[in-house]
């Protein structure tokens, strides 16, 4: 066999996706004779005809290297790196090269896209990146060929990146590409959106082909192609949009190893800010929004956009400074990166989780940016390799216990490896949409912040991760120390002074693997609270942010409120409150003065509750847990969608067990209406009544858009006055549970809100419970579509991803395509199919379910239309009563009686109001008159809404109506809330008569007690005894949608008989709270 034939002879082969090499123009090709006859082969063999005898010399891929020195590695070895899920004893250096080549920089670019990937069901490129601790190894290459594949690299993404890929042309002739099989990957985008199994598109291809083409016999327009085919094809043509070719690297520690997958930033970068959409209406220059500030008549800055706040004004000044020195003949522009980092479990039992690194740009608005589509995932931090067991064992180690850390930033590093460099340079030209137009400009990448939970952003600062100890430093963006982090009136300083926490641990680290003086420049790292890691966020830059990571890390929300916050410290303290012990008491005295040390305050705790101590409960969980099912029944069907939501507690309340940060907001919200009666003195119900009160107006007042100078004075001001009154209630009981008490970095955090607010805008920007509905789309969808083994899910989740975004590039250029059609054939007037039941007074429509109430002309009589009709009408009919066809009780049917009966007065008191039809909806559409710009309020009243498969034919089951509460306004000038009970059109005889939509409403009295103090509740109030219980008004009478709940009778003074109230019926609730509007909560 020749030396052609033996080096061809395992060529062409699904060898695991093995590639020839070519050491003579250092490329992996797939097609040998068609590499030797290309002109860049003959070209280079005769540049090096002095020095070798051979014109080409390809070796297999067994034996792939990472330089031209040929990094020989051993066929066990190899086999290891080709698969994912396992590691070899290859060390980690910061000398690498990457094996991976352009797929457009050379002729090879089609071959080398049909070969298979690392797994044989799936074609994602990916390219493997090889350490070595042997620095000789890494200098045969010529520096000369290095530095002309790095100019050639240069120049092709220098090229994509001023070319605007996203026009007209483009998009047609990418559609013309893949219109033969569009069919088949449509059908694949369905399966990929639903979650399917990536073989499922196979059996159901051969389920068409066994069942329509084969025993049918029909001819098929178009190939049936599998998945695995297809998804090369739309990957071939949508790759380099979707960040290009995966990446991978092997990060190597003393005994074990991981693997690291990256997706390229540039590109992927590329993509969002050339989205018509994201960037219609993205903010560029500095926001400086003004309002009139009617207290003191003067205009006053607004923060709302991260445009808006101090960082951006200043890095964008920075950015223009900088600008002028380039010369550069496109303008400036300064992209804002904002990143998000949070772990979370792939499945249901927890024995997987994933942490993906998201990146999105500020510039984007904040409606926009709150959903997933404005981001993009660059990589997947993988778990630290080793077990708990070995984790501990080094920790207690002190030349092994920053091994995790410094794993954990390695992998970090090589995720932003692409971002640091580009970063590094004077600038990036490339193609933006501003505005709708493509432009070229001069793009600044600058790192506004990033989003995450405490223990996730303490983790990138290298800051401890301890919450409880005694530690010199307990914030990562200030100087509080442990034992006054529970001290309000504490001045502690932000680290804002430039790199000064970023010098000292880049020094001492240094010093420390240099082995000097190690013991001083430990005890210096330990007086910041800082690991003896040097972060990967320390080689990225923050623009005009001189704290660093530290200071670009907020505090969000969620998880310092909500999920494991102050929120659940009081809910747990308020359902086992408990009278304090006097040694507990004396205990706090000591504690709260804040003078005692450390060891002091340890020595001092008293013996904990024993379980055979007498101790009195303060509340009645039992009654609660009633209640609290009885309000939520109540609260999840009303339409006031600016109110907080109450979600359903399966498992009860008081245990606080599998609760989402997002319902402890709706949770104090019942608990603020059901707290009546629930503990034996009204003192002390007062107190808790006030600080759940002041939780939601605090919560309220975190989640604005906009937020003037003045609203962020005053927000500080609450924020101090809530937490010195939290701490009076619930420390003492705290301290009971830990010896911690509230010295916890989220009771600090919150002081610092107004210094971020005034960085970086409304505290929306860095709401991490939008991070949170992200992770449901970039890990928890597609994690059953992996092979689900423990050794390699990472790796899966990069590809279904990589995958996954390329269909929805192809879905995007199929809308383009089709768009101009579907505008002209298709309506968008959203009322057209209710023109008949339009109200022209005020633009309200009605909708839903539809049944008619009729009166017949010969017997004169009300009927429901299903069972009755002229040709079988006689006298007799007269007795046969009206029905209601939705749930047929008397007090429904009754109600149809009370609408018929007023109609059939007002006829007779003018006949022009006669009818003999009604129409009964269960919906209106009426237009919003509240803040948050919402179109369309949708009104229901339904006796049985949406129950469910199992309530579908139990017309009398409880808890399935919707009736929801309205503000009326009457004629005589007063305004009262009602529930609606039903709507009507009413379509008149007379032609002078227009027709009209009519509700029918139990009103209140309008004549409720206020609440002392309480700014959330608005009043108590009572049902209004009949006969004027039921108003029959016009559509135009309702104002405004309201939020009641079910309450106590606010004169009954006996509180031993409040558990009466908080009927499981609500038609015999006669009780209310009327809860305030949620911009009106201050």
């Amino acid at each position: 066999m020749g030396r052609n034939q033996s080096i061809r002879s395992n060529f062409g082969r699904k060898n695991n996706g093995q590639l020839s090499y070519c050491s003579i123009c250092n490329v992996h090709i797939t097609k040998i004779t068609r590499h030797e006859q290309s002109k860049r082969h003959i070209m280079m063999s005769r540049q090096h005809a002095s020095n070798s005898e051979r014109s080409c010399l390809l070796s297999q891929n067994d034996e792939r290297c990472t330089t031209v020195n040929d990094l020989h590695i051993s066929r066990s070895e190899q086999n290891t790196i080709d698969e994912p899920n396992h590691t070899t004893g290859i060390h980690r250096n910061e000398n690498i090269c990457n094996a991976s080549f352009d797929e457009e920089r050379n002729e090879d670019i089609e071959s080398y896209n049909e070969m298979n990937s690392l797994d044989t069901n799936d074609s994602t490129n990916i390219s493997v990146e090889i350490s070595s601790d042997s620095e000789t190894e890494l200098s045969n290459h010529s520096d000369d060929e290095n530095l002309d594949n790095s100019n050639e690299d240069e120049m092709y993404l220098q090229k994509y990146l001023l070319k605007h890929h996203f026009s007209s042309d483009d998009v047609n002739k990418r559609r013309n590409k893949l219109e033969t099989y569009r069919i088949q990957i449509k059908l694949l985008k369905i399966l990929s959106d639903e979650g399917a199994c990536p073989k499922i598109f196979d059996l159901v291809m051969e389920w068409v082909k066994e069942n329509f083409v084969l025993k049918q016999n029909i001819t098929p327009h178009q190939r049936f192609r599998t998945r695995e085919t297809l998804m090369k094809a739309v990957k071939n043509t949508y790759s380099e949009f979707a960040g290009g070719p995966i990446k991978t690297k092997l990060i190597s520690l003393d005994t074990s190893s991981c693997l690291v997958h990256q997706s390229g930033f540039l590109k992927n970068i590329y993509r969002l800010l050339n989205n018509k959409y994201l960037m219609e209406d993205a903010q560029w220059l500095p926001l400086d929004e003004k309002i009139m500030n009617e207290t003191t008549n003067t205009e006053e800055k607004v923060y709302s956009e991260v445009t808006s706040g101090s960082w951006y004004k200043r890095t964008y000044d920075k950015m223009k400074f900088k600008h002028r020195t380039k010369h550069s003949p496109y303008p400036a522009l300064l992209v804002a990166i904002v990143l998000g980092q949070d772990g979370t479990l792939c499945d249901k039992l927890g024995r997987v989780s994933a942490e993906p690194v998201l990146v999105s740009v500020a510039n984007i608005s904040y409606q926009k940016r709150k959903k997933h589509n404005a981001w993009f995932c660059i990589g997947f931090i993988p778990p630290y390799p080793k077990t708990q067991l070995e984790t501990q064992k080094d920790n207690n180690r002190v030349s092994t216990k920053e091994l995790s850390n410094e794993c954990y930033h390695s992998c970090l590093e090589y995720i932003f490896a692409e971002l640091i460099t580009i970063q590094k340079d004077n600038g990036i030209e490339m193609v933006v949409n501003i505005n709708g137009v493509p432009s070229k400009r001069t793009c600044y990448f600058e790192v506004a912040f990033s989003i995450g939970d405490a223990s996730g952003n303490h983790k990138l600062c290298g800051h401890y991760v301890n919450f409880v100890g005694n530690v010199s430093r307990k914030q990562r963006e200030c100087n509080i120390p442990h034992l006054q982090s529970d001290n309000v009136n504490y001045a502690c300083q932000l680290n804002v002074e430039q790199n000064k926490i970023q010098d000292v641990v880049v020094k001492c680290v240094n010093a420390i693997k240099a082995k000097d003086n190690v013991s001083h420049n430990r005890e210096t790292l330990k007086d910041i609270s800082q690991n003896a890691v040097i972060p990967a966020h320390f080689h990225l830059s923050y623009g005009e942010n001189s704290g660093g990571i530290h200071t670009a890390t907020p505090p969000g929300v969620l998880h310092i409120l909500c999920e494991n916050g102050l929120f659940k410290y009081l809910l747990r303290n308020l359902y086992d409150s408990v009278e304090i012990p006097e040694r507990f008491k004396e205990y706090w005295k000591i504690v709260d003065q804040g003078t005692c040390s450390y060891k002091n305050i340890n020595e001092r705790y008293p013996s904990s509750l024993s379980p055979t101590e007498n101790k009195k409960h303060c509340f009645d969980q039992s009654e609660y847990e009633r209640r609290i099912r009885v309000l939520v029944s109540s609260a999840k069907r009303q339409s006031d969608r600016s109110m907080i939501k109450c979600s359903s507690f399966r498992n009860g309340v008081t245990q606080l067990s599998r609760l989402s940060g997002q319902e402890y907001p709706g949770l104090i919200l019942l608990t603020l209406v059901a707290i009546d009666g629930l503990m034996p003195t009204l003192r002390e119900e007062k107190k808790f009544r006030l600080l759940l009160n002041n939780s939601l107006v605090l919560y309220q007042s975190l989640m604005v858009e906009k937020i003037t100078v003045s609203g962020v004075t005053s927000l500080e001001k609450t924020i101090k006055d809530y937490l010195i009154m939290f701490k009076k209630i619930i420390g003492p009981l705290q301290i009971m549970k830990s010896r911690v008490g509230l010295k916890l970095t989220k009771f600090h955090s919150l002081l610092h809100m107004g210094f971020f607010v005034r960085e970086y805008g409304s505290p929306l920007n860095y709401f991490e419970g939008h991070l949170e509905e992200f992770l449901k789309h970039f890990v928890k969808k597609l994690y059953p579509r992996t092979t689900r083994q423990h050794s390699r899910y990472l790796y899966d989740l990069t590809s279904r991803l990589h995958e996954l975004q390329c269909l929805d590039l192809w879905e995007e250029d199929q809308i383009v395509g089709d768009r101009n059609y579907e505008s002209s054939s298709t309506s968008n007037d959203p009322n057209i199919s209710f023109k008949p039941f339009l109200n022209s007074d005020n633009n309200s429509f009605l909708c839903g379910s539809k049944f008619k109430v009729v009166r017949s002309e010969i017997c004169n009589s009300w009927h429901t239309h299903h069972n009755h009709g002229d040709n079988i009408c006689t006298e007799k009919c007269k007795n046969i009563g009206l029905y209601h066809p939705w749930s047929n009780t008397q007090f429904y049917n009754n109600l149809l009686k009370k609408l018929t009966d007023v109609i059939d007065e007002d006829a007779e008191a003018d006949p022009s109001f006669k009818t003999n039809s009604i129409t009964i909806c269960s919906e209106c559409k009426v237009p919003s008159n509240r803040y948050d710009n919402t179109a369309y309020d949708i009104l229901r009243a339904h006796p049985h809404y949406r129950p469910g498969h199992y309530l579908e034919n139990n017309k009398d089951a409880k808890g399935t109506s919707w009736h929801d509460w309205v503000e009326v306004e009457y004629d005589v000038g007063g305004n009262a809330c009602g529930k609606l009970l039903l709507w009507c059109w009413i379509e008149f005889v007379s032609e002078e008569v227009r027709d009209q939509s009519y509700a029918m409403v139990q009103t209140l009295s309008g004549q409720g007690k206020k609440l002392d103090q309480i700014t959330v509740l608005d009043t108590f109030d009572v049902m209004v005894a009949e006969p004027h219980q039921t108003q029959f008004i016009p559509c135009s009478g309702i104002k405004s949608v309201a939020y009641v709940l079910p309450s106590i009778d606010y004169n009954d003074t006996n509180r031993c008989d409040y558990n009466q109230y908080f009927c499981d019926d609500q038609h015999h609730s006669k009780h209310f709270m009327v809860i305030k509007p949620v911009e009106l909560w201050k």
